[in-house]
C-alpha cells in the first residue's frame, strides 16, 4: 500500500503521532480486509477501514477533504510493515537533515573565523566603513530592484556621441531636483554636483575610500558646491512664520508657548496634530524651502529650470 501515497504528508505526520502516542484504542477485525476501530483525540472517533479500496475508510471526524489522521493510525495500527516502512523513510530523513545541519555548521564556522580574522585586521575607521556599506545593503538595495538591464539594451546599440548630444540637449537640472537635494541634509557636511544635482554627504568618501587628496580634488571641482547645513535652513523659523499666520489666537499664542524652550519640535509637533494643522504647516514648510532654495540659486548664480507652477 504504501502509506505516504494515500495522503498529503501532514495527515500522515499526524496519523503516525496518534498511532506511536497509543490513541488506537480497539481494533474489531471483521475481515482479512474489513477493521472497525476506536480512536482517542479531542473525542473517541469511530473508523471504518476496507483495504480493498483506502477511499472508502470512513470516519465519525469533521475532515472531509479525504483521508484523516485518524484512519491513517487506524492502519498503522494494523499493518506494521506500513509502520516499518514510514519509519525507515522518516529515519532516512532525519539522517539526510542531521547530516545538512551538520555540514551547514561547519560552513558556518569557517565563515565566522574568517570574519573575526577580517574585523580584528581592521581599524576603527575601516570597521566603521563596512558598518555603513552593510547597513545600506540592508536598508537600500534590499528594499529596491535594480535589475533593469533588459529595459535599457536599446542604448546599446546607440552611438556614445549621439547618447552624449540627447543627453546635453535640455540639460539644466530642475528646482524640484534641487529642492529634494536640500530635504536630504543632514547633520554632516553636504554638497551638491549643480550638474546632475548628484547628493554627496561625508560618508560617501569613506565609503569610496578616498583620501585627504583625492577629497580635495573632488571638492574643488567647479561644479561641486557646499550646500546649506541643517542649521542654515532653520526650520525654527519656519514654525514661527507658520503660528504668525494663524487667525485662530487661542491656538496661536498656544502654539507661541509650545515653541519656547527646550523639546520645541516636539511640542511643536503634537501641537499642530491636536489641532488639525499638520497639512497646512506641511503645505507651508515646503513653500519656505523652495523659496529658500530659489534664493540659494541665485546667490551662486545657478541656472536652473523652474518645473513648478507658480
Amino acid at each position: 500500500m504504501n502509506i505516504i501515497n494515500i495522503c498529503d504528508n501532514a495527515i500522515c505526520s499526524r496519523g503516525y503521532n496518534y498511532y506511536k502516542k497509543g490513541q488506537v484504542k480497539s481494533v474489531n477485525k471483521i475481515n482479512d480486509n474489513m477493521y472497525n476501530a476506536i480512536v482517542s483525540g479531542s473525542e473517541e472517533y469511530n473508523v471504518q477501514i476496507d483495504l480493498t479500496n483506502v477511499k472508502k475508510c470512513k470516519c465519525s471526524c469533521r475532515y472531509k477533504k479525504g483521508i484523516c489522521k485518524h484512519i491513517i493510525a487506524t492502519i498503522f495500527e494494523i499493518l506494521p510493515n506500513e509502520v516499518y516502512l514510514y519509519e525507515e523513510m522518516l529515519k532516512s530523513m532525519i539522517k539526510d537533515r542531521n547530516s545538512f545541519e551538520k555540514g551547514n555548521k561547519r560552513k558556518y564556522n569557517q565563515v565566522y573565523k574568517k570574519a573575526v580574522d577580517y574585523v580584528n585586521s581592521l581599524t576603527e575607521q575601516e570597521v566603521r566603513h563596512e558598518l555603513i556599506l552593510e547597513i545600506i545593503s540592508r536598508d537600500y538595495y534590499s528594499k529596491y530592484n535594480f535589475d533593469r538591464e533588459e529595459e535599457f539594451e536599446v542604448l546599446d546599440d546607440i552611438d556614445e556621441d549621439i547618447i552624449e548630444m540627447l543627453e546635453n540637449e535640455n540639460s539644466l537640472p530642475k528646482l524640484s531636483e534641487f529642492i529634494y537635494a536640500f530635504e536630504t541634509i543632514d547633520d554632516e557636511d553636504t554638497w551638491i554636483d549643480i550638474r546632475t544635482c548628484e547628493v554627496y554627504h561625508r560618508y560617501y568618501f569613506e565609503c569610496e575610500d578616498m583620501d585627504e587628496d583625492a577629497i580635495d580634488e573632488f571638492l574643488n571641482d567647479d561644479s561641486i558646491i557646499a550646500l546649506p547645513s541643517r542649521y542654515d535652513l532653520n526650520v525654527y523659523n519656519d514654525m514661527i512664520a507658520f503660528i504668525d499666520i494663524i487667525e485662530d489666537k487661542e491656538i496661536q499664542n498656544k502654539l507661541y508657548k509650545s515653541v519656547n524652550g527646550k523639546g520645541a519640535f516636539r511640542r511643536f509637533e503634537n501641537d499642530i496634530t491636536y489641532y488639525d494643522l499638520r497639512e497646512q504647516w506641511f503645505d507651508f514648510k515646503d513653500n519656505r524651502l523652495k523659496e529658500k532654495v530659489i534664493d540659494w540659486l541665485k546667490v551662486n548664480n545657478i541656472d536652473f529650470v523652474n518645473d513648478y507652477d507658480d
